[in-house]
């Protein structure tokens, strides 16, 4: 169901693009690095760090931000307010309010069907729940590590007592499992409704893909799950079965050959799709932000910063491009439900929002 969509916008500008026009705008951020405290709205607040990006069943924008240690929320108004996080680094307040619970570089979040907030705590290796009473809880990863890297195994058993190792993007299936990109743990892990944990994909297992460093999942609106593994500059598309594509990136053999073939990858860190099948993506070596549409084999650079090899973007006039706002450093990316993009940009401590004209499309 498309939804309404508001927001407060501190940079509005046109650019042209080869099916339509856009306009980039700052959905959250003020582009300074100092925290004071929170603004008055979304973007007149400091946002030092916005990691990752999800939006709940209310159409509220939930980032993760992994300086601050807090998740944030950001209404239909653009006013912001805190879920989870005391703004300190640690892990302590399993089973009291979010609000005061220690958070270590969280990376990602997940609004779940239920109306839980589940939280990537990356650097405590731990995946949490924050309840609708607004309490939080571990509900994936023992927690423990050596040097500040954490561990692998429990594969079998309770996600409670299973070894995380920076665990990054997460999805939620059709029947309530959760799929997590243990990101140095080189595999995409499950946990079933019942609170079982396995490898869901890994050199090694069922579902064999030879990945390095699985970073970041999107569930689509079919059924299938999209992994980008950052390491070996692969997006793949993978049924619950375990029947895997390669969309973009190296073939794996004779018989895996990507589905664009032509398009190469530099890092890439996160991935949005479409209902129509319009393929988003984020890199951050080549430092940019692409679109694909349905039948084209040429990407289209929606923004990219002053890193990016200088990628063609048809139909954009040479003053519109120099006044597009520049990346610093793209690390995830949410599709609204009307069809506007969303761009977690750390290093320039904004969320942009892209919306296009031409697009009548919706989130996957």
């Amino acid at each position: 169901m498309i939804r309404p969509w508001l927001s407060l916008f501190l940079i509005l500008l046109p650019v042209s693009s080869f099916a339509g026009e856009f306009e980039i705008s700052v959905f959250a951020g003020n582009g300074q690095a100092e925290w004071t405290d929170l603004g008055q709205s979304a973007t007149s607040t400091v946002l030092i760090s916005p990691n990752g990006l999800d939006i709940d069943s209310a159409s509220r924008v939930l980032i993760a931000e992994g300086e601050t240690n807090q998740i944030f929320r950001v209404d239909k108004k653009g006013s912001i307010e805190v879920v989870a996080g005391c703004g300190f680094a640690g892990f302590a307040g399993d089973g009291g309010p979010a609000t005061e619970a220690f958070l270590t570089k969280p990376y990602s979040v997940l609004a779940e069907a239920s109306g839980s907030i589940l939280i990537a705590d990356q650097w405590n290796h731990r995946i949490r729940r924050v309840h609708s009473d607004q309490t939080i809880q571990t509900v994936v990863g023992n927690g423990e590590g050596f040097f500040g890297l954490g561990t692998y195994g429990g594969d079998g058993g309770p996600a409670l007592k299973a070894g995380l190792n920076f665990p990054s993007g997460m999805c939620e299936g059709p029947d309530g499992s959760l799929y997590i990109a243990d990101q140095m743990n080189g595999r995409v892990r499950k946990v079933d409704p019942k609170g079982t944990i396995t490898s869901f994909a890994s050199p090694t297992g069922k579902l064999k893909l030879p990945l390095k460093r699985p970073i970041d999942l999107e569930m689509t609106s079919d059924g299938k799950i999209l992994m980008v593994d950052a390491a070996n500059d692969q997006i793949y598309s993978v049924t619950p079965d375990g029947s895997a594509d390669i969309l973009i990136g190296p073939p794996i053999s004779e018989t895996m050959i990507p589905k664009h073939p032509g398009i190469y990858l530099n890092f890439p860190v996160a991935v949005e799709m479409a209902r129509d099948g319009t393929l988003f993506w984020a890199e951050t070596k080549n430092n940019r932000v692409c679109r694909l549409l349905p039948g084209e084999s040429d990407p289209e650079v929606l923004m990219e910063g002053d890193k990016a090899p200088g990628i063609r973007i048809r139909g954009a006039a040479a003053k519109e491009e120099a006044n597009r706002p520049k990346l610093g450093r793209p690390n995830d990316l949410l599709l609204l439900p009307d069809g506007a993009l969303l761009i977690a940009d750390p290093d320039a401590h904004r969320v942009w929002k892209v919306t296009f004209s031409d697009s009548d499309s919706s989130e996957s």
